[in-house]
């Protein structure tokens, strides 16, 4: 996910489209390991390394 405002914290938008993601990749046999929020100033946001994912 791209968030060009620079803020690394998941928006509730964020984390309920990761969630159905999730539902419709494991529907089609795909294991989700991560999704990232990625700003411009070169830092990132790991769903995964948070415990969200």
């Amino acid at each position: 996910m791209d968030h060009p405002s620079g803020k690394l914290i998941p928006s509730q938008t964020d984390k309920d489209l990761t969630k159905k993601m999730k539902q419709v990749a494991k529907f089609i046999y795909i294991t989700v390991i991560d999704f990232l929020i990625v700003s411009y100033i070169k830092k990132n946001y790991s769903f995964s390394d948070e415990g969200i994912l």
